[in-house]
């Protein structure tokens, strides 16, 4: 299906939706974590202080009570693949709006705020889903994967629309609340401690003392390891985001970040790790060796992130042979002129420069449908920077080829033979061609 424009109108459809408030769902949370955190302390502290003691202990056990449930549904409130609650309702785009309707609720979502959108698989299809940076998601059940893709195309969330925004989980809803409900273990732990420490620090500024900070370093040294914990459990309540542009693939987790432009990007695959592979990767494969394995919920998940990265892939490499083309036909130019822009064509220290990489010129070299003389040109830009094995893949790309002038013009390139008189063949090919 080919894809629409973005902001696009479209008919209003019935179908499955689904809109979730995920930043104010969790920001709500995560007050109400805190206030029964609080409460817990506080509430009987109070009651004890106004000689109240059964009560102080019933306040306690609320607001222990109340501090667990909150935290196991903060570590949930985000919802993936195969957690979403869809139900009947309708979809329409109109102007720079995205209207949906969930039963009598009306959502109308701006476009203009659009940050990212994948498809998913779902129980009857696949859903388009598009997540908007003022924190609302919407996902919109569509018959096939094409439907899916033509909606986030209208939207303008295409893979040539514009760079986009995916989060990804270490586990699925169920792992979370766990790591949640542990994590709110350590936090009432290490929470008398930390108030240790501030007392502790407080004395020796009042009192002008180093003698308060010696069981300070102790105090310290017994909260570390909880604190490495409690940092482990957080990653894997909170989100990693992939923020996947024309240029390249941004990662931010809890504690860090690092961009991996699409260039050095050679495979992108699901694995799994962990007993009975309970745990599922995207691993991507870089060009000097290295892998970053970036942690998935569930296998739909991980497909979902794959796909994406993939059409953000498709995309560019499109775009990148189309203008490789141009730079490499001839388009009137002195030989002399020609002949230094191919020797300059590949870049000779990585995909940082302003010169192409080598595989790319290569691939020209290896494609079909690309114009011959365009072929013969790569070869000749290429057959410089990769030895043997460069003139290997030029011999068979010769002899992959039916065309009788053709192929001779790239046996020659992989042979070494003269420069010059193969770009004069090529040049009066295309004036050949011109005055046809």
């Amino acid at each position: 299906m080919s894809e629409g424009a973005p902001g696009a109108a479209s008919p209003e459809r019935r179908c499955k939706v689904e809109v979730q408030d995920a930043r104010r769902d969790k920001r709500l949370l995560g007050s109400v974590v805190i206030a029964s955190l609080v409460g817990t302390f506080a509430a009987p502290w109070g009651l004890a202080a106004l000689g109240m003691e059964k009560a102080s202990l019933v306040a306690a056990l609320i607001g222990l009570g109340s501090y667990f449930v909150s935290a196991l549904s903060f570590a949930g409130a985000d919802r993936g693949p195969g957690e979403r609650r869809l139900r009947d309702g309708r979809v329409k785009i109109e102007g720079e709006r995205l209207l949906i309707a969930e039963g009598a609720k009306e959502s109308s979502l701006p476009l203009a705020r659009l940050a990212g959108g994948w498809t998913e698989r779902t129980p009857n299809g696949h859903a388009a889903v598009l997540s908007f940076s003022d924190g609302r998601v919407a996902a919109v059940e569509q018959a096939s994967e094409e439907e899916a893709i033509d909606l986030l195309s209208r939207a303008g969330a295409g893979a040539q629309a514009r760079a986009v925004r995916m989060r990804t989980y270490r586990e699925d809803s169920s792992g979370r609340k766990i790591a949640g409900c542990l994590l709110a273990v350590f936090v009432l732990i290490l929470a008398p401690g930390a108030l240790v420490l501030l007392i502790l620090l407080f004395t020796a500024i009042e009192r002008w003392s180093f003698a308060p900070l010696a069981p300070m370093v102790v105090a310290m040294g017994g909260l570390a390891p909880l604190l490495g914990v409690a940092a482990w459990l957080w990653s894997k309540v909170t989100p990693s985001w992939v923020h996947i542009g024309t240029d390249g693939v941004m990662l931010k987790s809890a504690f860090r970040r690092r961009f991996l432009p699409h260039r050095a990007i050679v495979q992108v695959a699901h694995t799994q790790g962990g007993v009975g592979g309970a745990y599922h990767f995207v691993k991507i494969a870089l060009r000097h060796g290295e892998s970053i394995a970036v942690p998935a919920a569930s296998s739909a998940e991980a497909t979902a992130l794959i796909e994406r990265i993939q059409a953000a892939q498709a995309a560019v490499a499109m775009q990148d042979r189309a203008r490789l083309l141009e730079v490499i036909a001839r388009n009137g130019r002195p030989l002399a002129e020609w002949k230094r822009a191919l020797g300059s064509l590949v870049a000779r220290t990585g995909y940082r420069t302003a010169g192409n990489d080598l595989e790319e010129v290569l691939r020209i070299v290896e494609d079909g449908s690309a114009p011959p003389e365009q072929r013969v040109a790569a070869a000749l830009a290429a057959r410089p920077h990769g030895g043997a094995a460069v003139e290997r893949r030029i011999r068979v790309a010769a002899e992959a080829s039916a065309e009788p002038t053709l192929r001779l013009a790239l046996e020659k390139v992989s042979a070494g033979e003269d420069e010059d008189d193969l770009l004069e063949e090529i040049g009066a090919g295309d004036a050949r061609k011109a005055a046809g």
